[in-house]
């Protein structure tokens, strides 16, 4: 699933994906490059979390392994590819699981890119206000509100970024440990007692 960056923004679209895409199904992977609603075009939230979301439960019609399916996106894209959505969230109880991401510059903390103020306001544009506005929204839309993830998640991301920093990814990388030791710990704990 190969989902395009561009701070969630209309000017960008799926033609940002094609080159992955095209380069990934030469090598045999079936590739889903993916279009959604971007803000300025009909998209925000939730239309643009629907969009991804829709557009994966789609593979549960076609004829691939919808087993193994991984998220590939760059910056905003790297962001819209995250997994373990909670009930309420658009998108929540999937037909068809993501088992894996690679965020690429992903922006990983969409609460810390609307305080920012990163790419030009696109976070505040994407969520229609900011985290202190809109709290419940930002819940379930943030990757670091939403951990631990049930997907294993690789984040890239360049220290020569200009537009995401890399500290993005190194939070969200250490907040994902951390939640993982302490989903760990609270299993065999709860194994222990019993």
């Amino acid at each position: 699933m190969v989902l395009h960056g561009g701070f969630w923004g209309a000017r960008y679209d799926l033609s940002l994906g094609r080159p992955l895409a095209a380069d990934l199904t030469a090598r045999g992977y079936a590739a889903w490059n993916l279009e959604y609603r971007r803000s300025g075009n009909g998209g925000g939230w939730p239309a643009t979390f629907e969009d991804v979301a829709a557009g994966i439960d789609l593979l549960a019609t076609l004829p691939v392994d919808a087993s193994r399916v991984v998220a590939v996106g760059h910056s905003a894209g790297g962001h819209l590819g995250r997994a373990g959505l909670p009930p309420a969230a658009p998108g929540a109880r999937p037909r068809v699981a993501v088992t894996g991401v690679i965020a690429q510059g992903g922006v990983l903390a969409l609460a810390d890119c609307a305080r920012d103020r990163l790419g030009e306001d696109a976070a505040l544009a994407l969520m229609g206000g900011g985290p202190d506005e809109l709290p419940e929204p930002y819940r379930l839309a943030d990757p670091m509100a939403l951990l631990p993830s049930p997907a294993t998640i690789l984040c890239l991301h360049s220290r020569h970024d200009q537009r995401v920093p890399c500290s993005y990814a190194e939070r969200y990388v250490a907040a994902a440990i951390a939640a993982a030791a302490a989903r760990a710990w609270w299993r065999r704990s709860a194994t222990t007692s019993r």
